[in-house]
C-alpha cells in the first residue's frame, strides 16, 4: 500500500489497529479509492486475506473497478469475474453492463446466455433489460426474441423497465410493428415507454406515426416535446397543406409543436431551442426565428456554443445577415462549427470578401478548420468569381490542412468554374478526380453551359446527368434550359419528347415562397383554364384573399370574366370585411363593363366598412352622374350611413331630398338610416320629425332617436322617449345608462341598469365605464367582480378607468390577471396600459410590453406607436423612443409630436427643433399640441428666443390660435429664465383670462429666483382660484425660507393648517425586478435598511472626498446648527433611492428614480458627483423633467 497517499495510510493503519472487522476495513478503503492503483493493491490485500472469496467484496471491487477507470481494464475485469468461484446475480449483471458501455453488446448478450444455463443464477428484471439493449444496440432481433421468449417464461411480462427495454429493443431491430405491439400490451405505459417508441419512430424517420403517437400520449414531459420537435426539423417535414391553385405552407410542424409545448405551459430548454431554430432556417422563417431569439433573451436563457451557432445559422439562412454577424460577434466562445455557419451564411448572401475575412481571421485564431468550412469557402469564391483564390483554398486542403477534397468540394470547383466560363478547366478537373462523380457534380457543369451556351459540353454533361438520374425532370428541364439559351429549338423539342417517351413529368410547377405573420406561404403556376361553373364553386371556398387572385386571372385569361355572375361574386369577395383589400376590389369594380345595382352597391358598401365614408359619397355621386342604374333602397340607407359617420348634414340633406323624389319616402329602412343621420348630427329636431311621420317606427328608430338626445345632453327627452317605447332591447337600457353616467348622475344610471330585465356585457361595461368618469373606480371594481361574464371591452374599460384616475398600479396589475385569463389584448387595452407604465416609470415593464408587441406581431404604427414613443419617453429611455420613432415606416402627425415632447422632456431642445424642421421640410404640418412640445423644449433648455419665435411663427406661418396651454408654456419659459417681469405682462395681457396653473408657473419661478414680491402677487392669484392648491402654499412657505423669513413661513403652515390642507412628503420611487421601492426623508421601513444606510454613509466620505459642500441654503425648515442642516439634507427621499439602487442594481445599466417633487439643488449636484464617483448613470424623473446623470454632468446643464 505504498503508492497511497500520507493521510490514507495513517488513517488504514489506525483502521487496522481498530475493533472493525477486516471486510469492513477493506469496503473503507474500496470506498476511498479513486486511482486504479490504489484498487490493485486493495486487490492483492484481498487475494492475501482470502476476501476475494466474498461476493459482496468482489461486487464492491468491481463496481469502483468500473467507476474510476477506463474500458481498457475490461480484461482485468473479466479474468477476475472467471477465477469467481459463484458469482452471483449483482456481478453478472455488473460484467454484462460493463461490456454495454464499452461498446461491446455481442459480449453482453453472451454473458447473458452464459448466465442463463447456470442453474445456482437467478435472472432478474435488471439482466433482462441490460440484456435487451445489448441486442438493440448489436440489431440483434434473433437474440432478442429469444430473451423475449425467458422474459414470458420468467414471468417479467409486466414489469415496466422491461417492457420498456422490449420496445427499444424491436425499435432499434426495425421491428417497429412488434415495438408497438409490446407499448398496446402494456398495461399502463409510463411516460419513458411512449418516449423511447416516440425517440425510435424519430429515428427511423416515421414522423407520421411519431406524430400520432405523440397526440395519443396521456402526458408529455419535456423530452417527449424535444423528441418530437428534433424529427421534423431533421427530417424537413413541413405542416399540412391545402392546396386550391396555391399552396400555402404554414409554418414547419416543428415551429406548430413548439407553439402547442407553450400553450401546454412546457418550458423549453436549450435542446428545443436548438432545433426550433433550426426549423426557422430551413424555412426561412426570419419572424419567428427572431421571436424566438427574443424569447431567449427575455427568459435569460444563457447562448451557450451550440445555441449561439445555432442563432447564426438560423439568422444567415433567413437573409438576415446582419443579425447572423451581431450574435457571432458577441459570442464570447466559437468553435469551428460556429465560424463555419458565419462563412457559409456571409458566402450564401454574396459577402464573398467578408466571408474570406472571417475564414482567415478563424485560422488565426488557431481554429482548425474542417470539410464544411471549406464548402462555405469555396462557395464564396464561386459567387464572387474568384477563380485564383477558389484554387489556392482548395489546394490547401490538402497541403496544409491535411483536409482530402471530398465530392462537394469538387462540386462547389466545378461550380466556380462553370461560373466564370471555365468551362474546358472544369470539365479536366472532373476527369482528375480521385472518384466517380455524382449527379451534383455534372448539374454544376451543365449549369455553367447553359450560361455560357456550350452546347457540345452541356450534352455531354447531360449524357453522364442523366445515366446517374434518368426520371429526375429537373435535368432534361436544365439541357432544354442550355438549348433555350442558344435559340436551338428544335433540340428543346426533342428533349421534351424524350421527357414524354420516358413517361417523365415536371413534377414541382415553379414557385415563391413567403413569410407572413409568422407563416410560410408558396405560390404555384396556376392552371391555363378551368369553367366558370367551378370558378363559382372554388370562390365559395376561398378562405384568403391571395386565392381568388389566381382565380380572377384565370377569368381574365379564359375570357369568363365579363360574366357579370363571376365578375360580382369576385368582387362581393374582396369587398368582405373579413378580406378587407379596398385597392383591389375597387380595381376589380373598375374592370366590370356594365355594373349593375348589385356591383354599385356592393363597393359603396365596400367603402363604407372599411371606413371610408367619403369614397363611398363620391361612388354615389359617380353612380348618379354616369350611370344608368338607379339608385335603390338598398343604395339610399348606405349612402345616408356614411353622411352620418361624417356628420356631413348638408350632404345628407341632399341625399334624404332624394330618397324623397324617387319615392322611397316611406321605405323602412331609408327612414330608419334618416333618423340616425339627423340624431347623430345632433339635429334632433328634424330626427324628430322623421321620426314622427314613420308609421311604424322599428327598434333601430327609436334607438337613434334617444342615442341623439343623450349625445345632445337631453336627457330628460331620452328618458321620455324611453318610457314611451313599446319594447326595448338591451341597446335602448344601455344607452340610457351611458347616458345618465355622461352627465354625471351615476346613481339613476345605476338605478336603470338595476331594473334592466335582461342585462348584457354592453350594459355592464357602460355601469362600470360611468363608474370610472365619476372617480368611483371602487364601485366599479365591485361591479366587475360580481360579472360571470366578461370580454375584452369589460376588461379595457377597467384598465383605462384605473389609468384615468391616476391608479396606475391596479391597472397594470388588472392587465396581467387579463393575461392570466386567456384574453388577448386589443390595442385600446395597450394604449392604456403604456400610459400606465408611463405614470410610474417602469421601463422594465415598458420593455416586456414592447416585446409583447412584437411577440404577437402587433404593429406599432398608429395609436400604438404614439404611445409607445410617450411611453420610453417617460420612462428615462429616450433612446429608446426615438428607436421606436424611427422604425414606424409610414410616421403621422401623432409620432413626430410625440417625439418633439418626449426630447423636450428630456432638455433635448436643439434636437426636438431639428425634428421640427424636418417635420416642415416634409410638408407636414404642426398642430396646437406640436407647438405645446416645442415650447416646452424651449423652457427646459432655456432658449428663450427661440421659445419666443416659436410662439409667433404659431400663429403667423400656421393660423393656429395660442391657447391657455400655449401661453402657459410662454410663461413657464420666460420664468425659468428668470424674466418675471416679462411673464407677469404676458400674463396680464393675455386675450384669455389666466388660470392657476399659469400662475403656478410664475409662482414657481418666483420660488426658483427668490422673488418675494411677485411670488406674493402669484400667490394671491392661485389662492383667490384655487384655495385648496397644495403647491401655492409650499411653494410661497419655500419663498420666504429662501430670504429667511421664518415668521411669514409659521403664517403659511398656519394657512395651510387651518383650511386642512398638508404638504404632500417628498418620496422617491424605484423599480427593480418589477417591485416598487418607495422611499421618504430619513426612511428607515425598507428591508435592507443596514445595507440602505451602510451605503448612505460610503456615499457621504466619498463625497466629501470629492470635494462636496452642503448648500445649506436648500434647508426650508427652521433648523438650528450647521450639521443638523447637513443632517436634513443627507436625509432626502433621493439619496435613499440612489443607495438602494447601487446596492440592487447590476453594474452597467442605468439607476431609474421616479421623485414626486423638485430635486433640490443640493441633491441635484451630490446626484452628479456620485454619477461620477460610481461611474454609474443616474436618470431621475422629478415633477419638472427629466435628468440623466452621466461621469458629473447632467442633461440640464444645471437648469431646471
Amino acid at each position: 500500500m505504498r503508492s497511497l497517499n500520507h493521510a490514507t495510510l495513517i488513517f488504514a493503519s489506525k483502521l487496522f489497529h481498530s475493533t472493525k472487522s477486516i471486510e469492513q476495513k477493506t469496503i473503507f478503503l474500496l470506498h476511498n479509492s479513486t486511482k486504479l492503483n490504489h484498487l490493485l493493491q486493495i486487490h492483492a490485500f484481498t487475494i492475501k486475506t482470502s476476501l476475494d472469496q466474498s461476493n459482496f467484496i468482489l461486487a464492491k471491487f468491481l463496481g469502483q473497478l468500473f467507476s474510476c477507470s477506463s474500458f481498457k481494464n475490461l480484461p482485468y475485469a473479466r479474468s477476475l469475474f472467471d477465477r469467481i468461484p459463484s458469482p452471483d446475480t449483482f456481478i453478472w449483471n455488473s460484467m454484462i453492463r460493463a461490456y454495454l458501455n464499452a461498446q461491446n453488446p455481442r459480449e453482453s448478450t453472451s454473458l447473458f446466455f452464459q448466465m442463463r444455463i447456470r442453474e445456482d443464477i437467478v435472472v432478474d428484471s435488471f439482466s433482462l433489460s441490460l440484456v435487451l439493449q445489448a441486442c438493440g444496440r448489436s440489431v440483434n432481433d434473433r437474440d432478442g426474441k429469444r430473451i423475449h421468449t425467458h422474459v414470458w417464461k420468467l414471468g417479467f411480462l409486466s414489469d415496466l423497465f422491461v417492457q420498456t427495454a422490449l420496445i427499444e429493443m424491436y425499435a432499434k431491430c426495425g421491428t417497429l410493428d412488434i415495438a408497438e405491439e409490446v407499448l398496446n400490451e402494456m398495461c399502463e405505459p409510463d411516460l419513458v415507454s411512449y418516449n423511447v417508441m416516440l425517440a425510435e419512430y424519430v429515428r427511423v424517420g416515421e414522423i407520421e406515426s411519431a406524430r400520432c403517437l405523440f397526440d395519443k400520449m396521456p402526458e408529455k414531459d419535456l423530452v417527449s416535446w424535444n423528441t418530437l420537435i428534433h424529427g421534423f426539423t431533421a427530417a424537413g417535414i413541413i405542416g399540412d397543406a391545402r392546396q386550391l391553385f396555391v399552396t400555402k405552407r404554414e409554418s414547419n410542424e416543428a415551429l406548430r409543436l413548439f407553439h402547442e409545448m407553450q400553450l401546454a405551459n412546457v418550458k423549453p430548454d436549450k435542446v428545443t431551442m436548438v432545433c426550433v431554430l433550426s426549423a426557422c432556417g430551413e424555412l426561412g422563417a426570419l419572424n419567428m426565428g427572431k421571436m424566438i431569439h427574443e424569447y431567449i433573451k427575455r427568459n435569460y436563457i444563457e447562448v451557450d456554443l451550440k445555441l449561439g451557432t445555432s442563432l447564426v445559422d438560423m439568422y444567415a439562412k433567413c437573409g438576415d445577415i446582419a443579425n447572423s454577424l451581431e450574435v457571432f460577434n458577441k459570442m464570447g466562445l466559437k468553435d469551428v462549427l460556429t465560424w463555419s455557419a458565419m462563412i457559409i451564411g456571409l458566402a450564401n448572401h454574396g459577402f464573398a470578401e467578408l466571408s474570406l475575412d472571417h475564414f482567415s481571421k478563424m485560422i488565426s485564431e488557431g481554429f482548425k478548420p474542417n470539410g464544411v468550412t471549406f464548402v462555405g469557402v469555396l462557395s464564396a469564391c464561386s459567387h464572387a468569381g474568384l477563380v485564383d483564390m477558389g484554387w489556392k483554398y482548395f489546394r490547401s486542403m490538402s497541403d496544409i490542412h491535411r483536409i482530402e477534397p471530398k465530392i462537394e468540394h469538387y462540386g462547389c470547383m466545378v461550380d466556380l468554374l462553370g461560373r466564370a466560363g471555365c468551362l474546358k478547366e472544369a470539365r479536366e478537373l472532373i476527369r482528375s478526380m480521385p472518384f466517380s462523380p455524382d449527379a451534383v457534380v455534372w448539374r454544376a457543369l451543365l449549369g455553367g453551359c447553359r450560361i455560357y451556351k456550350n452546347i457540345q459540353l452541356a450534352e455531354e454533361a447531360a449524357a453522364n446527368l442523366l445515366q446517374l438520374e434518368p426520371q429526375v425532370d429537373e435535368n432534361y428541364i436544365l439541357l432544354s434550359n442550355v438549348y433555350s439559351e442558344a435559340k436551338n429549338w428544335d433540340k428543346v423539342i426533342n428533349t421534351r419528347k424524350m421527357m414524354k417517351g420516358g413517361n417523365i413529368q415536371k413534377l414541382a410547377p415553379g414557385s415563391s415562397s413567403i413569410e407572413v405573420d409568422n407563416g410560410v406561404s408558396t405560390f404555384h403556376s396556376f392552371q391555363p383554364y378551368i369553367p366558370h361553373e367551378t370558378h363559382l364553386s372554388l370562390l365559395q371556398t376561398c378562405k384568403t384573399h391571395k386565392e381568388p387572385k389566381q382565380i380572377h386571372a384565370s377569368t381574365i385569361k379564359t375570357g369568363i370574366f365579363n360574366h357579370i355572375t363571376i365578375a360580382s361574386r369576385i368582387l362581393a369577395f374582396y369587398s368582405d370585411p373579413k378580406i378587407g383589400n379596398l385597392e383591389y376590389a375597387r380595381s376589380v369594380f373598375d374592370q366590370i363593363e356594365e355594373p349593375n345595382s348589385f356591383t354599385w352597391n356592393t363597393i359603396i358598401k365596400c367603402y363604407l366598412e372599411n371606413h371610408h365614408s367619403n369614397d363611398a359619397i363620391l361612388m354615389f355621386c359617380e353612380l348618379l352622374r354616369e350611370s344608368s342604374v338607379s339608385p335603390d333602397n338598398f343604395t339610399l340607407p348606405s349612402v345616408i350611413k356614411g353622411c352620418a359617420r361624417l356628420c356631413a348634414l348638408e350632404e345628407g340633406k341632399q341625399v334624404h331630398g332624394l330618397s324623397l323624389k324617387t319615392g322611397f319616402q316611406s321605405d323602412l329602412y331609408v327612414q330608419s338610416s334618416v333618423v340616425s343621420l339627423y340624431s347623430k348630427c345632433l339635429d334632433i329636431v328634424s330626427a324628430r320629425k322623421v321620426f314622427d311621420r314613420m308609421e311604424n317606427a322599428d327598434m333601430i328608430s327609436w334607438n337613434s332617436l334617444i342615442d341623439g338626445c343623450v349625445k345632445c345632453g337631453e336627457i330628460e327627452l331620452a328618458q321620455k322617449l324611453f318610457d314611451e317605447m313599446p319594447e326595448k332591447d338591451s341597446f335602448s337600457w344601455t344607452v340610457l345608462i351611458d347616458g345618465y353616467s355622461k352627465c354625471g348622475k351615476v346613481d339613476i344610471a345605476r338605478d336603470v341598469f338595476d331594473k334592466m330585465p335582461n342585462r348584457n356585457l354592453v350594459s355592464w361595461n357602460a355601469m362600470i365605464n360611468g363608474y370610472m368618469k365619476s372617480g368611483d373606480f371602487v364601485s366599479a371594481q365591485q361591479l366587475f367582480d360580481s360579472m360571470t361574464k366578461r370580454n375584452i371591452i369589460t376588461w379595457n374599460t377597467l384598465i383605462s378607468g384605473y389609468e384615468r384616475n391616476e391608479r396606475f398600479i391596479l391597472a397594470l396589475e388588472a392587465f396581467e390577471t387579463m393575461l392570466e385569463e386567456g384574453l388577448t389584448s386589443t390595442n385600446s387595452t395597450l394604449v392604456s396600459v403604456l400610459s400606465a407604465v408611463s405614470g410610474l416609470a417602469l421601463l422594465e415593464k415598458g420593455n416586456w410590453i414592447h416585446s409583447y408587441l412584437v411577440r404577437n406581431g402587433l404593429k406599432i404604427d398608429g395609436v400604438l406607436g404614439t404611445a409607445l414613443i410617450e411611453m420610453y419617453s417617460k420612462c428615462g429611455s429616450i433612446d429608446s423612443a426615438l428607436g421606436v420613432f424611427q422604425a414606424i415606416p409610414k410616421r403621422r402627425l401623432g409620432h413626430w409630436t410625440a417625439m418633439i415632447v418626449g426630447l423636450g422632456m428630456h432638455g433635448m431642445a436643439v434636437e426636438a427643433l431639428k425634428l421640427f424642421r424636418k417635420m416642415q421640410r416634409l410638408q407636414m404640418k404642426p398642430n396646437s399640441i406640436t407647438f405645446i412640445g416645442l415650447l416646452n423644449a424651449c423652457s427646459h433648455a432655456g432658449m428663450v428666443n427661440q421659445g419666443r419665435q416659436i410662439f409667433s411663427i404659431m400663429e403667423e406661418e400656421y393660423g393656429i390660435e395660442p391657447t391657455i396651454e400655449h401661453y402657459g408654456c410662454l410663461v413657464d419659459l420666460l420664468c425659468r429664465a428668470g424674466h418675471l417681469e416679462e411673464a407677469k405682462n404676458v400674463i396680464e395681457n393675455m386675450p384669455i383670462r389666466a388660470n392657476a396653473v399659469i400662475w403656478m408657473s410664475l409662482l414657481s419661478g418666483s420660488r426658483n429666483h427668490s422673488n418675494v414680491e411677485i411670488g406674493e402677487c402669484a400667490a394671491k392669484h392661485v389662492i383667490e382660484m384655487a384655495p385648496k392648491t397644495v403647491g401655492c402654499y409650499v411653494l410661497l412657505s419655500n419663498i420666504y425660507a429662501t430670504v429667511g423669513r421664518w415668521n411669514e413661513v409659521s403664517k403659511v403652515r398656519e394657512m395651510m393648517k387651518n383650511i386642512g390642507i398638508r404638504k404632500d412628503p417628498g418620496c422617491s420611487l424605484i423599480e427593480h425586478n418589477d417591485v416598487f421601492h418607495e422611499f421618504v426623508v430619513a426612511d428607515s421601513s425598507h428591508h435592507q435598511k443596514e445595507e440602505i444606510y451602510s451605503k448612505l454613509s460610503e456615499m457621504d466620505d466619498r463625497l466629501r472626498s470629492a470635494g462636496y459642500i452642503p448648500d445649506l441654503t436648500q434647508v426650508l425648515v427652521c433648523v438650528e446648527g450647521q450639521k443638523e442642516k447637513e443632517a436634513e439634507l443627507a436625509n432626502h427621499s433621493e439619496r435613499f433611492a440612489i443607495a438602494f439602487g447601487l446596492i440592487n442594481v447590476k453594474p452597467g445599466k442605468p439607476i431609474r428614480i421616479v421623485k414626486n417633487l423638485r430635486v433640490c439643488n443640493d441633491c441635484h449636484s451630490v446626484t452628479k458627483l456620485l454619477s461620477a464617483i460610481y461611474d454609474r448613470e443616474i436618470i431621475v424623473r422629478d415633477n419638472s423633467r427629466y435628468h440623466h446623470f452621466r461621469k458629473g454632468t447632467c442633461s440640464c446643464k444645471d437648469y431646471w
